[in-house]
């Protein structure tokens, strides 16, 4: 609606169904939701991505790509956000944004200026960019808008005042190309055509180079009046439309601040990975001499850094990727690049990246551990010579006094590695040495990729049977092992008793052998030899090889027999004895996991078999992770082929495994799982009254004092929805799980060193629980 003073809108405005189709945003209410919240706030924050997506988008907008402020043709008005720190939502006035927050330079106040004629001065503050006439890096425009003149950094229509570079480059013509040939006549059309195209977008008066495509477009002859005609037509206002779209959510209590925030940024961030050019992007580095200063401000918010290793894995090749890539690392932020295609190509980056994993690795617990290995090995998996470089790195450090430790290190990444191309298996070898000893290179080499061939088993047992064998290093890897085990312990597997004794002989060996030698062996030896392996001069302790091999065989028998019901029964006591034995124990877990994976005889395993794995939880500390594995494996399988009741019951034994893993001392990795179960979105324990199960038991098996992470575990997990639908579910008359829950609440809240927050919702908890039992 226009005052009432107004004159008549010129003859060439919008024409009313144009108006009607392009409405100007209404005035919002004085709690007007911000953009800048649903964007992380301002400053370097939250206004580096906009900055970005700003100047990717203008480069875009000309390609056809994308266009920052949307251009209708192609895009939804719920996609972006024009951000001012000030202003509110539907008043639109051309205000510099100072802050350099957010996507748009207008704020939002008043009245739409461009429904009046009256005088109005406004003053934009456009960040640099390629340009047709003036390239400068930041230049400031002070518009004052009249019916019928404009004037730019003061130069009017009339041309009194030329730029220097305009009068070069147009040969010094007047403000309409007059003065000149005929040819720089043209070309100055030409321009002005160009930009006239510039000024008829979408929304061109949101464009970040807005002010200074205004004034190159008067320099080259063009008028006030065509200008504001031109914006005015094409201003369609998705922005300031998003923005009220915001308002109206949050008003309505649709939706929270924070989940408008989580939704416009997700929709920005696809539109970017939508339409990103690598070839646009690049030539922004062309185009400045410095790094851009929205680019140092994006990697200070870990939202538009997320985006950027999003686009890197996309398009490991871009320039300016790989630039922000390297501004992230030196800013501190390695650990969230380990996994990053161009974090590998560059070798400072990466660098950085393999120092700050193993100085995490060197002082992590075995929680950390696990989940710190995944990032090593995807860091060595991206190319063999990263994976040797490593490699390399960890066996010099494995060689200081101190560094045994990091030999799991090394032995976790071969194992990763043994599965893939032939060139890891051969940089390991080479790296070992096994190639001081071709006799078993190959058949070490087949054992290490799961193939247990008979001829291969011999070239071992005739080696390791010598008078001068190999060192026991060579077999003694765990997926040679285990390589091992599985033609011992599988139960459907047949093989012959010779290949079966040679099988024993070299496990028993690999587990049990205990070499020994000095340093004067050594050293004659290698007088006398020199550049040689001192194998003679190794003395290896058979006593434990001759001990272990009968049980082994004993073991393996049972197992291969498959021994079920009044048999299994009488065989316990002989197989919980041949347990005391680690490598007999590791076979016997492979014999439980084979059984309860294999969809016939899943349903009739007996429950009697679970209580060998208890044994091997309370005698071998070393072996819960495997056992952790093995649970996890077994539980999470598919089991629509049992029937329900069978099925809750082999759940069941399942979590009284990891119940007494808890009561053991290994807690936080089974109540991390645990939480993943109900946390998952697949649900992976639906059943109510397995989650009953597993917390009351679990409570009912610890004591005070609790770790401040034993509480923070636990009480993740009942806070999920389902363990609490889980105990409204149960009956009232329950007294003893009742009595059990609020006890541990009562002796968390005394633990120490507990957060604020962990503090604040174990009273929740305590009052929900309470209420709901009528305690």
């Amino acid at each position: 609606m226009l005052p009432e003073d107004s004159p008549p809108l010129p003859l060439d405005s919008p024409s009313h169904e144009e108006q009607h189709r392009s409405p100007s945003p209404p005035p919002s209410s004085s709690s007007s939701f911000q953009s800048q919240q649903a964007f992380g706030g301002s400053g370097a924050g939250g206004g580096g991505g906009g900055e970005m997506a700003e100047h990717l988008g203008a480069h875009m907008s000309r390609s056809g790509s994308i266009s920052p402020c949307l251009s209708p043709s192609n895009t939804s008005p719920l996609l972006l956000v024009t951000s001012t720190p000030t202003s509110s939502v539907g008043e639109i006035s051309p205000q510099a944004n100072p802050g350099g927050g957010g996507f748009g330079l207008f704020s939002l106040e008043g009245t739409n200026p461009f429904e009046s004629r009256n005088a109005h001065t406004t003053t934009m503050e456009c960040d640099g960019g390629p340009t047709l006439l003036d390239s400068s890096p930041k230049s400031t425009a002070t518009v004052s808008a009249h019916a019928d003149s404009i004037v730019v950094d003061g130069v009017g229509s009339s041309g009194t005042e030329r730029d220097a570079k305009l009068d070069e480059d147009d040969g010094g013509g007047g403000g309409g190309g007059g003065g000149g040939s005929p040819e720089d006549s043209k070309a100055i059309e030409n321009l002005k055509s160009k930009l006239c195209e510039a000024l008829v977008a979408p929304d061109a008066a949101l464009e970040s180079d807005v002010g200074l495509t205004m004034k190159n477009f008067v320099k080259a002859g063009g008028t006030p009046q065509e200008i504001i005609t031109m914006l005015v037509d094409h201003y369609r206002g998705y922005s300031q439309m998003v923005n009220l779209l915001c308002d109206w959510g949050v008003h309505c209590g649709a939706l929270s601040p924070e989940a408008i925030q989580k939704l416009v940024g997700e929709q920005l961030m696809q539109l970017v990975l939508s339409h990103f050019d690598r070839a646009i992007a690049d030539s922004i580095l062309m185009e400045n001499d410095a790094v851009p200063e929205w680019l140092v401000k994006m990697i200070q918010n870990p939202q538009w850094r997320n985006l950027i290793y999003k686009l890197s894995e996309k398009h490991e090749s871009c320039v300016l990727l790989n630039l922000a890539i390297q501004l992230i690392s030196d800013s501190g932020h390695t650990e969230e690049i380990s996994t990053i295609p161009s974090a590998v190509q560059n070798f400072r980056i990466f660098n950085q990246v393999l120092k700050n994993l193993l100085s995490q690795i060197i002082t992590a617990d075995e929680l950390k551990l696990q989940q710190l290995l995944p990032d090593l090995k995807k860091l060595c998996a991206h190319n063999e010579h990263a994976y040797f470089y490593v490699q390399v790195f960890l066996h010099k450090l494995a060689a200081h006094p101190n560094g045994a430790h990091l030999k799991r290190l090394i032995t976790e990444l071969q194992c990763e590695g043994s599965h893939r191309e032939n060139v890891i298996v051969q940089i390991n070898c080479k790296l070992s040495k096994l190639d001081n000893y071709p006799s078993i290179q190959q058949p070490i080499c087949s054992l290490t990729k799961g193939v247990c061939a008979p001829s291969d088993v011999s070239q071992l047992y005739t080696e390791f049977k010598s008078q001068a064998p190999p060192p026991v290093k060579y077999i003694r890897k765990e997926e040679i092992m285990r390589t091992l085990l599985k033609e011992l312990f599988d139960p459907v597997k047949q093989v012959s008793e010779q290949h079966k004794e040679k099988c024993i002989y070299l496990l028993a060996y690999a587990s049990s052998a205990l070499e020994s030698h000095t340093m004067t062996q050594v050293q004659a030896q290698q007088q006398e030899h020199p550049g040689q392996c001192s194998t003679s001069a190794i003395a290896v302790d058979l006593s434990e090889v001759h001990r272990i091999t009968p049980a082994l065989a004993s073991a393996s028998s049972l197992c291969k027999r498959g021994p079920f019901g009044h048999d299994l029964a009488s065989s316990m006591p002989t197989l919980q004895d041949l347990c005391q034995y680690p490598v007999i124990s590791m076979g016997i877990l492979y014999w439980v996991e084979r059984y309860l994976t294999d969809v016939d005889t899943q349903s009739s395993f007996p429950n009697v078999a679970f209580d060998l794995v208890l044994h091997i939880v309370q005698i071998h500390r070393m072996q819960w992770p495997s056992i952790l594995s093995l649970i996890k494996k077994c539980f999470e399988q598919d089991l629509h082929n049992m029937e329900a009741v069978p099925q809750l019951e082999l759940k069941k034994h399942l979590l009284s495994v990891l119940v007494e893993l808890v009561r053991n001392g290994y807690p936080l990795p089974v109540l991390s799982l645990v939480h993943k179960w109900c946390h998952s979105s697949g649900m992976v324990m639906k059943d109510q009254a397995l989650i009953r199960y597993f917390i009351i038991q679990t409570l009912d098996s610890i004591s005070p004092p609790f770790s401040s992470a034993l509480v923070v575990h636990m009480l993740q997990i009942l806070s999920e929805s389902s363990s609490k639908r889980a105990f409204a579910a149960l009956e009232r008359t329950d007294h003893s799980s009742a009595y059990i829950l609020l006890k541990f609440l009562g002796d968390a809240q005394a633990t120490k060193e507990l957060p604020l927050e962990t503090s604040t919702e174990i009273t929740s908890l305590h009052h929900t629980f309470n209420a709901q039992f009528k305690l």
